[in-house]
């Protein structure tokens, strides 16, 4: 019946964007504690000190989110790339 397709959607709909938040975090956890500037500073995100910039708190969050979810559902578009050994590590189970 059409009822169980809409509730499995919306389920999957909704299983699929927690993860991808929870995950979206962990990226954005490792892009800034990394050993050396990676994804984060290659996307505008923490200045030459590598301190946040300020204002920036939802392209933060959007950014790491898109990066999951494309890296989830598809091969991932290249735009926001792993380049330190943890991140690198990371994209892989992911």
């Amino acid at each position: 019946p059409k009822s169980i397709f809409m509730t499995t959607a919306v389920e999957l709909a909704f299983v699929i964007s927690l993860l991808g938040h929870w995950l979206g975090c962990l990226w954005f956890r490792i892009g800034r504690e990394s050993s050396e500037p990676g994804w984060t500073a290659a996307q505008g995100l923490e200045d030459g000190d590598r301190q946040i910039v300020p204002g920036q708190l939802y392209y933060q969050w959007i950014s790491s989110f898109y990066w999951t979810i494309t890296t989830m559902t598809t091969i991932g578009y290249g735009d926001i790339t792993a380049t330190t050994k943890e991140e690198r590590t990371m994209a892989i189970f992911v």
